[in-house]
């Protein structure tokens, strides 16, 4: 993978993170990470984009080390910080697996590698708040039919 310049950086951890994958242990690299993210915005549907920025998602890994991480974003849905362990209220949840994270942090086109795992369900997004989940709800329906 290589790192796309990002006009301002995130704000990243310190600490070294291995992800398992294919009995291979890699280190996460978070700059990478969120420069890949930041430059594929646009790959998140309208209507959620711009609800959804200026938030705090949580993002669980389940069967990884490390199982929880903090993301800050701001009004584009451009990530600000990236810090590891739980939020204390999220205003998103994200949760995949092992074996999914696998699949998008080491293919040639992680964005449309998270795309075609989020269709097929394997990245499951759920929003707190009434209102926020049935914006979540139906920008998904939409997805589903024009994807």
């Amino acid at each position: 993978m290589v790192p796309i310049a990002a006009a301002q950086q995130a704000s990243v951890p310190d600490e070294e993170v291995s992800l398992t994958c294919n009995d291979e242990e890699l280190t996460v690299n978070y700059e990478t990470v969120t420069q890949l993210a930041n430059a594929n915005t646009d790959a998140i549907p309208g209507p959620l984009k711009s609800f959804m920025g200026a938030n705090t998602i949580e993002l669980e890994v389940e069967n990884a080390a490390q199982q929880y991480y903090t993301i800050s974003t701001d009004s584009s849905m451009k990530i600000t910080q990236l810090s590891l362990g739980q939020p204390e209220s999220p205003d998103l949840l994200v949760q995949s697996d092992r074996t999914t994270a696998c699949e998008v942090y080491t293919a040639d086109q992680p964005a449309k590698a998270f795309q075609k795992e989020y269709q097929a369900g394997e990245i499951d997004v759920e929003a707190n708040g009434a209102v926020k989940s049935a914006v979540v709800s139906i920008t998904e329906s939409l997805s589903d039919l024009f994807l």
